[in-house]
């Protein structure tokens, strides 16, 4: 049997460059510690060398979502037990780079294991001290809360089918 883990990344997240709800980030800010809608989204180590903002989000989404399947591991209770199921974990990327905050927002399969190992994914990125470029309101860097749904998928390897093969004579 072979597993996949999928991720998609929302803010491109949930929120892009403004594009999400309307609200007013400076009133935000005020109540909360973080932003959720900013002029430049933060950038994930090797693709601030883009210019074009369109372009360095999806480098950011797609690096994100390389390093996260590279890094994390299909728990082998969810496997045994053929859970699949998406894990909802929000975070926050600080002025500095750092990453902070992590909450499971939602998890579908509880008692399966897939928010267990979100979150110690998430606390090993803490720890290994990676940062990211902070995201910028207003010529200023900011805190960011971001919001991504993990997609644990179980995939059967496609059988050949041999019935259907010619002899050669």
């Amino acid at each position: 049997m072979k597993y996949t883990l999928l991720s998609f990344l929302l803010l491109t997240f949930l929120t892009t460059n403004g594009q999400g709800p309307q609200t007013n980030p400076a009133a935000e800010a005020l109540v909360k510690d973080y932003f959720t809608v900013v002029d430049k989204m933060p950038i994930f180590p090797g693709c601030e060398m883009i210019l074009n903002l369109e372009e360095r989000q999806l480098c950011t989404e797609v690096q994100f979502i390389n390093f996260i399947e590279g890094n994390i591991a299909y728990p082998k209770q969810a496997l045994d037990m053929g859970c699949e199921g998406t894990v909802i974990v929000s975070f926050i990327i600080r002025k500095e780079g750092s990453l902070t905050d992590i909450e499971i927002l939602k998890d579908q399969t509880p008692g399966c294991g897939l928010k267990e190992e979100t979150l110690k994914f998430f606390r090993n990125y803490m720890l290994s001290g990676m940062k990211w470029y902070p995201g910028s309101h207003n010529g200023e860097r900011v805190n960011v809360k971001m919001v991504l749904p993990i997609k644990f998928s179980i995939q059967e390897k496609p059988k050949k089918n041999t019935s259907n093969k010619r002899k050669k004579s």
